[in-house]
Parts: C-alpha cells; structure tokens; sequence
C-alpha cells in the first residue's frame, strides 16, 4: 500500500506538470459550457411554449365566457351557427380543450433533452379522438432529432470516455518504449502498483474534477436563470457527480486492462476506439433495431385508414348507435325526451358515432401501447451489455426526460381524458346547455410526479453494476500482470 501511494504521488506531480491534462480539462470545460448554454436554450423555449399554449387558453376561455354571458342575457350582437354555439356541451368539449402540461424538472431540465425532443411537452385534451393526443408530430428541427442535441448528457456520455482514452491509452506501453519500464522491473516493483498509482492519479486529477464541475455548472446555471432550489436537486446534482465519477472509473479500468495486454500505444489506442464504438453506438444500436424486430409497433398510417374507414361507416349508422346510447342509459333518453331540441340532435348522434369509432379502434391503440412498452422493457433488460446505456438512462432519469416520466405523463394525460368526457357527454346526450358556471368547473390537469425516492433510487441503482465491473476490470488487469511477471 505503501508503495502505490509513492507512486500516485509521483504520478500526480508528474500529470500536473505535463500540459495534457489541463489542456482535456480545458476543453470539457468549454464544452460543458456550451453544452448547458444548448440546454438552457432548450428549456427557455419548452417553458415559452407551455406559456404560450396557457396564455392562448386562458384566452380563448375567457372568450367562451362571455359569448355564453351575452347569449344568456340576450345581448349577443348575432346568433352563432350550431357548430360554434358556446352553450352545446359538444362545442365546449371541442372548442375548450385543455392542455395538459409536463413541465421542466428544475435546474436539473438543462441536463439531458432526451425523450423531450421527441414528445411536446403540452398536449390537448378534448372530445376529439383519443389518436389526436400524440399524433401531433415532432416539435425539433428532423436534423437534431437524426443527430441528437448538444447537450451536458452529450459531452459526459460520448466526449468524456473519449478524454479519458487519450489520457490512458499508453498507462504503461509507454514505459516501455521509452525504456522505463524495464528499470522499474530491474527494482523489483510491482506493476500492478504502477499501474494502479497511474489509473488512479488521472480519476483523481480528470475524471473527479469534471464530475464535480459538470452539476456545478448546472446549479450555477439554474440560479442565474432563476430557477427554484430544493433540497431534492441538491440529491440530484450529488447523484450526477457521483454517477459521473463511477463512469469515467470505468472507462480508466478499461485502458488499464488493455494496457495489461502488453501490447504496443497503437493497438492499444485501436482497441480502446474500437470498445468505444462497440459501447457507445454498436450495442445500443443492435439493442433497438432487435426491439423492433422483435415487438414491432403498427404503422400509425393503419390507425388512421381504420379511424377514417369506420367513421365513414360508423356515420350512417349514427341514429342507431345513438338509440342504442340511450337504451345503455335510460336516465339520460328521459332528459333528452323532455327537451324541445329534436331528438336525433345532430351533437349527440355524432358524439354516439365518435364514441363507438373509439372503441373500435382502441385494440390498435392499446397495442400501439404495448410494443412501444415492451421495447422499452427489452432495452431496459440487456442494458448492462453497456453501461453506456444505463449510465445516459439514469442521467435523463435525473433530468426529468428520461422514459419512465414521459410514460407516466402519457398515462396520466389518457386518464384525464376519460375525466374530460365524462364532464361532458352526460351533458350532450341530455341535450343540456352549458353555463358560465360549467365553464368555471371544466376539469384541470396535474401532473403527478413519481416519489423523489424512486427516481433517485433508481438512478443509484445505476452505479452499483458500473462500480462492480470496474473492480472487475482492475482485477482482470492486476492478474494479468502478475500473471506475466
């Protein structure tokens, strides 16, 4: 133990002598910087768009109050046509769509885009169908969705391993070819030490540093940019730091077992790259296109032809479906018979036809459903194959755009969706107008975050097999060497 210390001492004057090492950190300073500044942006105009999505509600609400004053009282300037009247519950429900929001997780939302390149992150709710609710297409440029966004995930999950090859690469190679190591071994001394003292002086000067200094950027980032610190982003930015450290460990106990193979710096660096694209771009890529083969999602292009095939023949048999709403509930077929309003009222029949054209196409919906959660089920149970899989998961997990959080927003948004109608197709099978005070008790949507202890644990949980194969690894490489000494 003795031994390894002196040599770590002399290891650490000797890199933070050398030019190379503050030269790295200088560079993933800037990119880090640059990385949260691309985060930022990202989380400014997620927050504008939830803004504005609120504004232009509250808006239109506030407009479909007073129409319904000014109708109610008479002094409406001029009669609105059947399909814009404020006071049928089938415009409201159409015309008063909510949106439901998933907001940025604080501080912690400049991390990682992830998933929220892909999903917008405030959807309506209405009486349209429930197709409607996702289908509303990508809110990113396609070309940042093909390359992926800039971000501090970005540079700690792909630039930060590549930082730490270039600094490992030659940990004993070399020694020797500058003819060192055969001095080292005329002296008796262990390489295993040697090789250990310089693995660990490079975490401790590089790898420890950056994981430091990444969450530091962020919580600096998030105070000038106003955002609100809790003791739970505090954990956060802790489990970032930690994570990251665990990370670049492992990637320094792979350039040490490559190094343990006595091969030459050229090979070595072959070897390292290569291991890099296998973890990094190979497995994770075989991972999803084997998730495809294996659990494919129908064509949304299906959905749509049998949404519109069997609206078209849902339609001619409005009046039955309707008869047959009313024979499901009769206490609403008593509310409607006692309206002036004809009784094959053209809001509730179409609501009929709506409501069974759902049902019809729900199978292809829930199925939808289930393939894209069994990828994600496949993806999840072989990501150890890559702990750059699991580490750039808990990461997003951490930075609130990971997959679990925007599968509970999903399912929460369908659940509210179920409230919205059940507020108002009760009202269109009755033929009931809707009042100012209806309007004022639409339901409103909250999002429901998971416990802080699951995310958090959960994300934990990522260090301990990337902590197990690093020991595993340095292990690997102390027997080796010994092995041929």
């Amino acid at each position: 133990m003795n031994l390894l210390l002196l040599f770590l001492r002399l290891e650490t004057k000797r890199l933070w002598r050398d030019r190379t090492l503050p030269l790295a950190f200088l560079l993933m300073t800037v990119f880090l910087a640059v990385a949260v500044q691309s985060g930022r942006g990202f989380v400014r105009k997620e927050r504008a768009i939830i803004a504005s999505a609120q504004t232009e509600e509250k808006t239109r609400i506030l407009g479909l109050k007073q129409q319904i004053a000014e109708l109610t009282s008479g002094t409406a300037t001029q009669q609105p046509s059947r399909g814009s009247d404020p006071r049928l519950p089938s415009n409201v429900g159409r015309l008063g769509q909510h949106w439901a929001v998933k907001p940025p997780v604080s501080v912690m939302g400049t991390l990682a885009a992830g998933r929220n390149d892909l999903y917008p992150p405030c959807l309506p709710v209405s009486n349209r169908g429930v197709e409607t609710l996702f289908g509303i297409g990508e809110i990113e440029n396609p070309q940042f969705l093909l390359t992926g966004r800039f971000d501090p995930v970005f540079v700690l999950v792909f630039l930060f391993p590549l930082f730490l090859l270039a600094l490992g690469y030659n940990l004993l190679s070399e020694e020797r070819e500058n003819g060192t190591l055969a001095l080292l071994r005329a002296q008796s001394v262990p390489l295993p030490a040697v090789l250990g003292a310089k693995t660990t002086a490079r975490w401790l000067l590089f790898a420890l540093p950056v994981a430091v200094f990444a969450p530091t950027l962020l919580l600096l980032a998030g105070l000038f940019g106003g955002d609100r610190i809790t003791g739970d982003t505090i954990v956060r930015l802790v489990l970032v730091t930690v994570l990251t450290a665990c990370y670049g460990a492992f990637w320094l106990a792979l350039c040490a077992g490559v190094n343990a193979l006595r091969k030459d710096s050229a090979t070595n660096v072959a070897t390292l790259v290569g291991i890099w694209l296998l973890l990094t771009l190979i497995v994770p890529g075989a991972l999803q296109e084997g998730a495809g083969v294996l659990f494919p999602v129908p064509s949304r292009i299906a959905l749509i032809e049998a949404t519109r095939k069997n609206s078209m023949k849902t339609t001619q048999q409005g009046n039955a479906l309707l008869a047959r709403y009313y024979e499901d509930h009769p206490e609403l077929a008593e509310a409607a018979q006692s309206k002036t309003i004809d009784p094959k009222d053209f809001s509730a029949r179409r609501a009929a036809v709506a409501k069974s054209v759902e049902q019809i196409v729900e199978p292809l919906i829930v199925r939808h459903d289930t393939q894209l959660r069994r990828q994600q089920e496949f993806t999840t149970r072989f990501s150890w194959l890559s702990p750059v899989i699991t580490f750039a998961s808990a990461l997003e997990e951490l930075a609130g755009s990971g997959a679990e959080r925007q599968q509970r927003f999903e399912t929460q948004v369908k659940r509210f969706r179920e409230q919205w109608q059940e507020f108002f197709l009760p009202r269109v099978f009755a033929r009931m107008t809707i009042s100012v005070r209806d309007i004022e008790s639409l339901p409103r949507f909250t999002f429901e975050e998971e416990a802080e202890g699951m995310v958090q644990g959960r994300a934990l949980g990522v260090a301990f097999p990337v902590v197990g194969l690093t020991l595993l690894l340095g292990a690997a490489a102390a027997r080796l060497l010994e092995r041929r000494d």
